[in-house]
């Protein structure tokens, strides 16, 4: 990434920073889980990890690749009974050098949220180069790891390394049929509210509600 790029991304970091200060004064705040899935260039700080009940996640992403990535991160969110209470896609096409830190506020559109509610997350695409990195697990997987993470265990991911044309320009697709669907099949009831929006000019942030 040139020197432009690069200082792109630290002023987005610094602008999430301020915008937690701003939307989370007064809110509950606690840990939020995390997986890193295995074999993930991304890697995400445990210690770094706050769900607030506004609903709102705030995460530290470092890069580990040799070159700038962009990714897609999940959230899962689940009541004091461990069911779920929904979940959300939050992607931004901005990419994160390499070597380097960022810290992002993902606003959750979930409703009902409260603060007994546990939050974890999880990378869920990275694409990098002339790689992109997918998980190999199913939503119901997916959701059965994240499960096993607010029980205190070790919930486990992984991601499969495929080629990818270097030329192709990432973007935040916003695929909400897909996410729709993937909704569908992870919550036990159904889906009670979704949402699917671009977010600024390069993002798409997607979430549902279970019923």
């Amino acid at each position: 990434m040139d020197t432009h790029g690069a200082g792109i991304a630290r002023m987005s970091a610094t602008v999430a920073i301020a915008t937690l200060v701003a939307l989370t004064t007064g809110a509950a705040d606690r840990t939020a889980g995390v997986i890193t899935p295995e074999g993930s260039p991304v890697w995400i700080d445990p210690w770094r990890a706050t769900l607030f009940d506004t609903p709102a996640l705030w995460v530290s992403i470092t890069n580990r690749h040799s070159a700038p990535v962009a990714f897609t991160l999940r959230v899962w969110v689940f009541d004091q009974s461990d069911q779920l209470r929904g979940t959300t896609s939050w992607c931004v096409s901005t990419p994160v050098d390499r070597s380097m830190r960022g810290v992002f506020h993902i606003p959750l559109e979930i409703r009902g949220v409260t603060a007994r509610d546990r939050g974890v997350v999880t990378v869920e695409s990275v694409v990098g180069g002339r790689v992109r990195w997918a998980l190999r697990e199913t939503p119901e997987e997916q959701l059965a790891a994240a499960l096993d993470n607010v029980r205190g265990s070790s919930g486990r991911l992984s991601m499969e390394r495929l080629d990818r044309d270097e030329r192709e320009p990432f973007t935040c697709p916003c695929e909400c049929p897909q996410v729709q669907a993937m909704c569908e099949q992870t919550c036990a009831h159904g889906v009670g509210a979704f949402a699917c929006n671009p977010m600024d000019l390069n993002g798409c942030a997607a979430a549902c509600t279970c019923k």
